[in-house]
């Protein structure tokens, strides 16, 4: 999978310091259990276009799957205090959970790692993209970043130094207890390329301390 993953990075360009290593080498399948049984990711997400109502998610052969020797090398071999990990705006239950979900994945990420940040997938109570507010409606979650982080740390106690949310969601911050980590908030909607990029240098500088 590593091999494939290098040859399909080298042809979009991306080669020398830009490495991408794909989580696990084992097969990880996402199945999805709804109100009309269960099915295939790929059947409930392009198929039948996330309609059925989700009862429950099951990631079939992660017990069995290992970090990637590669990405393990690759993050021992770092310089102390060189390793930072940044969760983007990604589903949470269909992107993230799978690779984190992977056995001895959070606790390789936690013991090397000099701070994980984790971008809220929720503005304003609605997802950036995709079904992840639909689902979290589903299981009975809130609909918003507090929800979402609340989630992921219950999920993944310690495990993250820095949650971000958009400013859209600055109200819900000021009646809220102060979290802990922090939150920072900042405009987290890369609509279009120069955004995007006034982004990444916000949390480079903010997050991580990279000018």
């Amino acid at each position: 999978m590593a091999d494939v993953t290098a040859v399909l990075a080298g042809r979009l360009g991306l080669s020398g310091a830009t490495r991408i290593i794909p989580a696990t080498e084992q097969a990880i399948r996402t199945h999805v259990i709804t109100d009309e049984g269960e099915m295939a990711f790929q059947e409930y997400f392009v198929a039948r276009r996330c309609e059925p109502r989700l009862v429950n998610i099951r990631y079939q052969g992660v017990d069995a799957a290992s970090p990637n020797q590669a990405l393990t090398k690759l993050i021992n071999q770092a310089d102390p205090g060189a390793v930072d990990v940044v969760f983007g705006p990604s589903n949470p239950f269909l992107s993230l959970a799978p690779i984190l979900d992977i056995p001895g994945m959070t606790s390789l990420l936690r013991e090397r790692a000099r701070r994980v940040v984790a971008v809220s997938p929720i503005v304003g109570g609605q997802a950036i993209k995709g079904p992840a507010a639909k689902i979290m409606s589903e299981l009975g979650m809130p609909v918003s970043a507090e929800g979402w982080m609340h989630w992921f740390d219950q999920r993944y106690p310690g495990l993250v130094d820095i949650w971000v949310w958009d400013e859209q969601d600055r109200g819900a911050l000021s009646i809220s207890p102060t979290p802990q980590p922090p939150v920072l908030l900042t405009n987290t909607l890369m609509a279009e390329p120069l955004v995007a990029r006034a982004f990444a240098e916000w949390l480079m500088k903010e997050c991580l301390g990279v000018d």
